[in-house]
């Protein structure tokens, strides 16, 4: 990695130590709901519902892309940061344990055999054990979890039918245009960063760029573009039809099967009367 290049990274806002670097809260939805509305996949500006006043819009939109454009990954990144990296072969529980006593609801993945990068481990992986394991006795699940490791979910993937995950990465200098691009093409809610030693042609996991650091990023930096401050209501981000909804008397495992039918990653709970008392939230990777 040339570190003085990331040295010389331009750098806007004072960038403070904020944690883990595998947090994202964002819901998927959002923030596809706000890029989609700044680039299109043929980087032509995109004609969309918020055109009403397309004059204002258009700019706006341009601006942002613009700025996006103009700078790297590697920006959106605090000046002080840790990464939570696990190992392929480590157990599944030492892994969740990890991922707990470190705040964190995803991790990258490393090979150690193979000295590479091997993706990330998120909330979907332990959600296919659950539905892998939904029908099996408590005790023999335990039993085999025990000896389970990371690089044994993807038969359990197969096994339930769910998708191999994608393996993306991005290098910390590309765009943030260009990362933003790979998150809504990939519906993915985190990028990592990974660098390659140009001596030795091994590759290093920099950080996990997430889509909270990027609307983070653009919210502390293009305070001045109106579109920005327009309510929700007006430029319609987010769901408003066909909400999936459960109740507190919903046994965990329907709505575990609703967020991974629907892929979404949070469900609204609603009392008798309909009305909304909290939000069910598992962070998926899709």
């Amino acid at each position: 990695m040339n570190e003085k290049n990331y040295l010389n990274t331009p750098n806007l806002t004072p960038r403070d130590y904020d944690g883990p670097a595998s947090y994202s809260g964002i819901n998927f939805t959002q923030f596809q709901s706000i890029t989609q509305n700044i680039f299109s996949t043929n980087d032509k500006p995109r004609t969309s519902s918020l055109d009403s006043n397309s004059g204002t819009n258009n700019t706006s939109k341009r601006l942002v892309c613009n700025f996006l454009k103009q700078h790297s990954s590697y920006d959106v990144l605090p000046v002080s940061y840790r990464v939570i990296v696990l190992d392929t072969s480590l157990l599944v529980k030492k892994a969740l344990a990890a991922l707990m006593q470190n705040g964190v609801v995803s991790a990258p993945l490393w090979d150690s055999t193979n000295q590479k990068f091997a993706g990330m481990l998120t909330v979907s992986d332990f959600i296919n054990l659950i539905q892998y394991y939904k029908h099996s006795s408590y005790s023999a699940a335990m039993e085999e979890i025990e000896q389970f490791q990371i690089q044994q979910l993807r038969d359990v993937e197969s096994r339930v039918g769910a998708p191999p995950p994608q393996l993306l990465s991005i290098h910390p200098l590309k765009s943030l245009y260009e990362a933003c691009k790979l998150l809504v093409e990939a519906r993915a809610h985190r990028l990592p960063l990974v660098d390659v030693d140009s001596e030795t042609g091994q590759e290093m996991i920099v950080s996990v760029l997430t889509q909270y650091r990027i609307l983070k990023f653009i919210a502390m930096n293009c305070i001045d573009i109106k579109t920005l401050k327009k309510p929700l209501s007006e430029i319609k981000i987010g769901v408003y039809e066909n909400i999936a909804t459960a109740r507190m008397s919903t046994p965990v495992i329907e709505i575990v099967n609703l967020l991974v039918e629907r892929r979404i990653s949070s469900v609204p709970i609603i009392d008798e009367d309909g009305n909304q008392n909290k939000i069910f939230k598992i962070l998926f990777n899709f």
